[in-house]
């Protein structure tokens, strides 16, 4: 698996599932085809069990870090060893003495003796050893690909499930954390929709391909009722959002990226506060309903207002 970033709106994907990026269409070659003369550069390795949380004060996130995945071991194949052509390890001379330095009791006929070539005897045992364990691995069924063991299990969820934020949960087979949101500051821009924007920190991993899935897009509750969709395919917004260090996603990025780090972003109104509900949908299959994931939060911009509420003192009363 060679996974890259699209340099034009920061998707993540995988090279050899699919040749150019599937968010907007732009060609990235993989690493190895980048001049020799290039120096790679170095990254800090990120897990979500051993992380450290991003300090933003000016609002900007770091880039997510990618882990390559560790490349199994080359089984070794089975060598038979051929016995050289020639005398079969004899003698030149055929191993036969001359008749004159031969005992008495040697001269009498006697009948040949055939030996056997041991080469020849164990080339012939290996080759049915062989045979025999092509055979029964022939027999045995195939292993099931990365996720199609989870995928029968996922697809047949159902329900909700209410966590909280910083948990670690299970989330399609896969284990999800949903940090605190925040407000990151975004440029002055047209591709970015009006409205206050909101960013939730997501952490996944153990991410496969889940074949025959449909993934809904998580949204928002307001406390109006108010439902507000994540960011999802918008290629001139996600190049907005990385300027200001913000990585869009939506949980079915991590079938191609493990693990997957990133926020989902949402762009409410600007009169909303308070507290909200976070519903990230699982997979599921066609014309079924998913697993809803309940996580409630509290809008970024509603704590600042009211520390600087409290922090500003109430005028006195005129006497």
């Amino acid at each position: 698996m060679r996974n890259v970033t699209c340099s034009s709106c920061g998707k993540r994907y995988d090279y050899d599932t699919d040749d150019f990026c599937p968010k907007c269409g732009s060609y990235n070659p993989p690493a190895d085809r980048r001049a020799r003369t290039s120096a790679p550069r170095s990254q800090p390795q990120t897990s979500p069990q051993n992380r450290s949380r991003p300090q933003t004060p000016s609002g900007a996130r770091p880039a997510p870090v990618r882990t390559p995945a560790a490349k199994p071991a080359a089984a070794r194949t089975p060598s038979s060893r051929t016995p050289q052509p020639g005398s079969g390890g004899r003698r030149p001379d055929g191993g036969v003495r001359a008749a004159s330095s031969r005992p008495p009791w040697e001269l009498q006929d006697r009948k040949p003796i055939r030996r056997p070539v041991l080469g020849l005897t164990l080339l012939f045992l290996g080759v049915a050893l062989l045979s025999i364990v092509i055979s029964q691995v022939s027999q045995r069924e195939p292993a099931p690909e990365p996720g199609q063991a989870q995928a029968s299990a996922v697809l047949t969820q159902g329900g909700f499930a209410d966590h909280a934020l910083g948990e670690d949960f299970p989330y399609s087979g896969w284990t999800l954390t949903v940090e605190t949101p925040w407000e990151p500051d975004l440029p002055a821009s047209s591709a970015i929709p009006e409205g206050r924007c909101a960013a939730v920190d997501l952490w996944l991993s153990g991410g496969a391909r889940i074949e025959g899935a449909q993934w809904a897009t998580p949204y928002l509750i307001l406390e109006d009722g108010t439902q507000v969709e994540a960011v999802d395919d918008a290629p001139l917004l996600s190049r907005q959002l990385k300027s200001a260090g913000v990585y869009d996603i939506v949980p079915a990025d991590a079938q191609w990226e493990d693990p997957l780090y990133g926020q989902l972003v949402f762009f409410v109104p600007v009169d909303a506060a308070g507290s909200a509900t976070l519903v990230i949908p699982a997979a599921a299959a066609q014309d079924t309903t998913p697993t809803l994931h309940y996580i409630d939060i509290t809008l970024p911009w509603t704590e600042e207002s009211s520390s600087v509420a409290e922090a500003v003192p109430e005028p006195e009363a005129a006497p």
